[in-house]
């Protein structure tokens, strides 16, 4: 041996722990190289002792082969001198290692044996792969051990090769020659394999070349405890919460507290074999959020890496997935972290059901697939998935869903919306709000955790965008709407909330009747949280308001103002569109009305309702059996849903006696009076529209018994004749509109009721 142990290492650093990880890395590639050189030397500069493991035989060795001896062929040991050098270094980096694990000083080659349980030559021919993949001068090196059979590629049988110069028995190393004994131990998982350049199954694995897995690469290159590359998976430190999402941040509340509690429980009484958590929530970002807490909660790592076997994927996009989920399976077991897996959701459920059965087969296929690659990886400890919406259905009724623990977690009620919004409100500088108020959003809106941080960080930008120093509802509620836009096709129409309370004429208790209303929806869910009040309602805790009178007596305003004072969009429900003469049509169409609006957190508007709940009557035929099914079935879905209904009708004698006993608030809308109608000619228009000064207001309030609708009618189509020729609104319009109004009603035109404006009245 040319150089000997003091050449390599200082001996009065024996047994002082390594400063760092990179110190200690360093003595293993001198290792490396030491070895290395020793082994050029002996072997494969002496043509007479190029007999092992590894080396493909010129036609001379062959010949020289069968000339030795039979005991003395396959001698690949190095001498005495080489192996007591060689020793000396071992000892060396085992006693400064021992001594920097007592000191903590992190050692990635140490935390992968004890995290891996890896075999002393499984360990070696990693630390070989680090050597190869860190420096050039081993890079072009250590490929001589194969006589360059394979150039720029270490293969494992110069690894094996290696081994045995050292003295070491390649039986003991569970490895073998064989591929059995290879896929058996670890050395399939931390290194890559690169089908171009290596050996197929149905060969010795001699010439398999050796690449470390990015992770493993990263880990025990790095500087530190090592991190999942950038395009594998995110995660979260148990410590800082630094690499997360937002809500991981140290501070951040935490608001599923009941549910990771419930976490902790399983986690704490594990049984002895790995469990599989489906997380059953409503969206990604609880489950996210949750996790962080729990993870945090317990001081491990959290991991989130995404299901790579999505149909329809290129072999590349599949390749990517695949490599991304190995790399998080091994940054959770090397780093002891805990691993989230993201399924994502499948498209082929409607109404619980597979559409095909083809389908339901390739998900399950699928699912177990990624259940027997996490559990290769992971073969102890607890693995969370999650997904949204669809998810979970998708795993309905497939047998591999048998393999997962279904942990629910319960929707955050109004109490956690509310420190939710004030939370995220306060993150993006929204807590100054001049006409927004958190606690009745968080009543009134079911959002979940990603909608309400949505909606904050959308209306930051759009706060910043005009300029605006405070939150208003002008801003806010547009992205409010946005995240809970129904989709009711041809069955409802969005009507805009363009009224206040300001711009409605109603009697006095018919106003404070809605208000009640208005003030039960708001504050419905945080006063049964606290004190239990919907225990006992057997129609649940949604509100129905029943509107009635005669026709023009602002019966859609007051829905319309509803809408704004609750800030939630208004649906006017089409009946026509209802109604089919197919059997269980309009039932289903009922229901996808009601679906949609309990999931979009908006107000159902029934006009002209006593077309659908109408009396039921006696079953005489065939018809009537439907049509009084049809009604029940209606009755049946307002008692189940959970928010605002809002009914208007010119016939309330129609209605079914049990429906109207079942609805929340009912307000009569009478006839304006004088005083009323007065008030509506002064203030249907917008104050920008002139007016002469000779119109009489409350002599047209007394003369006409009008409607407000009718008064609103009039108003218009005079204000369009006045300003249409560039003058102000004058008598003479508003005559001539009030006799197209007449006629259009079909009312008899008496001039005298005109009084001082006749003159106007056929110009």
């Amino acid at each position: 041996m040319q150089y000997r142990y003091q050449d390599y290492f200082r001996e009065e650093q024996a047994g002082i722990p390594y400063a760092d990880s990179g110190e200690a890395l360093e003595e293993r590639l001198t290792f490396c190289e030491a070895l290395l050189e020793s082994y050029l030397e002996h072997f494969l500069l002496d043509e007479e002792l190029s007999f092992h493991r590894g080396i493909v035989m010129t036609e001379a060795a062959a010949s020289l082969y069968y000339d030795t001896p039979p005991k003395a062929r396959m001698r690949g040991r190095l001498d005495r001198l080489c192996l007591a050098e060689l020793e000396k270094m071992r000892e060396h980096i085992r006693g400064r290692e021992a001594v920097s694990a007592e000191a903590r000083v992190f050692l990635p080659f140490l935390v992968l044996r004890r995290q891996m349980g890896l075999s002393g030559f499984e360990e070696f021919v990693l630390m070989l792969v680090a050597a190869h993949e860190a420096r050039q001068s081993f890079a072009r090196l250590l490929p001589l051990v194969n006589q360059n059979e394979l150039p720029g590629v270490f293969t494992l049988g110069g690894a094996m090769a290696l081994w045995e110069a050292m003295g070491e028995r390649l039986e003991d190393s569970g490895i073998g020659g064989y591929l059995t004994g290879y896929q058996d131990s670890m050395l399939p998982l931390l290194l890559h394999s690169d089908g171009a350049k290596s050996a197929s199954s149905g060969v010795q694995l001699y010439r398999k070349e050796l690449v470390l897995e990015p992770v493993i690469r990263d880990f025990l290159l790095g500087d530190g405890p090592g991190k999942i590359p950038a395009h594998s998976a995110h995660s979260v430190s148990a410590a800082s919460g630094s690499g997360g999402s937002e809500d991981a941040r140290a501070g951040a509340p935490v608001f599923f507290e009941e549910a990771v509690e419930g976490l902790l429980r399983l986690f704490e009484h594990a049984p002895l074999e790995p469990v599989q958590i489906y997380l059953d929530v409503r969206e990604e970002a609880e489950a996210e959020h949750l996790l962080e807490a729990f993870a945090a909660r317990i001081g491990r790592n959290l991991l989130f890496a995404a299901e790579p076997l999505l149909e329809g994927q290129s072999a590349a996009q599949r390749e990517a997935g695949e490599q991304a989920l190995r790399d998080a399976l091994l940054a959770a077991r090397i780093r002891d972290g805990i691993l989230a897996v993201r399924l994502y959701s499948g498209s082929g459920i409607a109404d619980g059901k597979w559409r095909r059965p083809e389908e339901a087969e390739g998900v399950r296929l699928r699912l177990q697939a990624l259940l027997d690659e996490v559990r290769r990886y992971l073969p102890e400890g607890m693995v969370y998935f999650y997904g949204s919406g669809g998810s979970g259905r998708q795993l309905h009724g497939l047998p591999v869903a048998d393999s997962f623990f279904r942990f629910q977690v319960a929707p955050p009620n109004a109490r956690t919306r509310e420190a939710m919004w004030n939370y995220f409100a306060a993150q993006c500088g929204l807590a100054d709000a001049r006409d927004v108020d958190f606690s009745d959003l968080a009543d009134c809106y079911t959002l979940s955790i990603g909608g309400i941080r949505s909606v904050c960080r959308e209306a930051a930008k759009k706060c910043q965008a005009l300029g605006a120093a405070q939150l208003t509802k002008e801003i806010l509620l547009p992205l409010l709407y946005a995240q809970g836009e129904a989709q009711f096709a041809n069955l409802a129409t969005y009507v805009p909330a363009a009224y206040s309370w300001a711009d409605i004429e109603i009697a006095e208790k018919e106003r404070k009747v809605i208000q009640s209303a208005c003030r039960r929806y708001r504050y419905r869910n945080r006063l049964d949280e606290r004190y239990h009040v919907a225990a006992k309602n057997a129609y649940g805790n949604g509100v129905s308001i029943l509107l009635y009178g005669p026709p023009g007596t602002g019966k859609t305003m007051a829905a319309r103002v509803i809408s704004n004072e609750l800030s939630l969009p208004l649906y006017k429900v089409d009946v026509s569109q209802i109604f089919s003469k197919y059997i269980g049509e309009t039932q289903k169409n009922l229901a996808t009305i009601f679906d949609e609006a309990q999931k979009s957190n908006c107000i159902l508007f029934f006009d002209e309702a006593d077309a659908l709940f109408t009396k039921r009557t006696e079953v005489t035929d065939s018809k009537d059996k439907y049509a009084n099914a049809e009604t029940s079935f209606l009755l049946q879905k307002i008692e189940e849903f959970s928010g605002l209904t809002i009914l208007a009708t010119n016939l309330y004698h129609q209605f079914d006696p049990a429906f109207v006993r079942r609805i929340t608030f009912v307000a009569r809308f009478d006839a304006p009076d004088a005083a009323v109608r007065g008030r509506l000619w002064r203030n249907v228009l917008p104050e920008s529209v002139p007016i002469s000064s000779d119109v009489d207001f409350d002599f047209l309030a007394q003369q006409f018994e009008l409607s407000g609708g009718n008064i609103k009618s009039i108003m218009l189509s005079a204000a369009y004749m006045g300003l249409s020729k560039g003058d102000a609104v004058t008598p003479a319009d508003i005559t001539r509109a009030i006799r197209y109004e007449f006629v259009k009603l079909g009312r008899i035109i008496d001039p005298g009721a005109f009084g001082k404006y006749v003159v106007y009245l056929y110009e």
